[in-house]
């Protein structure tokens, strides 16, 4: 049967020369793995370059309950960005984000206030013009809360420790031998100062370049701790040199 859906492009590989494999995650259905064939062809009506990362098209697919990979009939456009396709530092975000993303959510259900969240980002990274460095950050913090150990935020003079392990704030005394569970003083602030913005009002924050990357480590490193898996990015060196 034909499916119908709004979906954020993950990512595409070539398959032949005329057709790519392609990872999307779609309003309707979740995580959905397709291909699309004739893609390079003059003819074409389905462009490769719509199948970009963090690209919003609408697809139409062939469904079939026991094949894993689905036949993408057609594929467009649904939210045209203005400068992600083409601006290296926010296309490096796309890039860092959708990595984590595929690496971290294994859901297979539809989950529409994630996907709704996941193009807020995406759309909000495009529009904005300036002060979106801490975009990345912020969204590893933000898309905790749909996985269920979003930090506590607890920040307090008594407490101004950030615990990795227990997700919260704590005295200085109570550090121990496992000292890679916890953040420093300095990092636990911004962590703290970032625990209360938005999207909308991120380029408020003061977060010192050379601190970016270690806010990352901090929070990819929360990830591992709260899901057992083992975060090793391509991205990662990438993400850091362009946001220091």
């Amino acid at each position: 049967m034909l499916a119908t859906t709004e979906s954020i492009v993950l990512s595409s590989l070539s398959y032949t020369d005329s057709s790519i494999i392609v990872k999307l995650y779609t309003k309707e259905f979740g995580f959905v793995s397709g291909y699309a064939k004739g893609i390079h062809g003059k003819k074409s009506k389905t462009k490769a370059n719509i199948f970009q990362p963090a690209s919003i098209i609408d697809v139409v697919y062939y469904s079939k309950e026991n094949n894993s990979l689905k036949n993408i009939k057609e594929a467009k456009i649904n939210f045209p960005y203005a400068e992600i396709p083409f601006h290296p530092i926010k296309s490096a975000i796309v890039f860092f984000s959708t990595e984590f993303f595929q690496k971290i959510i294994k859901e297979s259900e539809p989950n529409f206030r994630l996907y709704d969240f996941v193009r807020f980002y995406f759309t909000s990274l495009d529009k904005r013009v300036n002060n979106y460095a801490n975009f990345p950050i912020l969204y590893l913090i933000k898309l905790s809360s749909y996985l269920g150990f979003s930090p506590f935020s607890n920040y307090s003079e008594e407490t101004p420790i950030f615990n990795i392990s227990e997700g919260m704030f704590v005295a200085e005394n109570t550090q121990n031998r496992y000292l890679h569970l916890f953040a420093d003083i300095e990092t636990s602030l911004l962590l703290h100062q970032l625990l209360q913005k938005t999207f909308r009002d991120i380029k408020d924050a003061d977060i010192p370049h050379t601190k970016r990357g270690v806010l990352i480590e901090l929070l990819l490193n929360y990830y591992s701790v709260h899901t057992g898996i083992s975060i090793n990015l391509k991205s990662i060196d990438i993400i850091k040199s362009v946001l220091h």
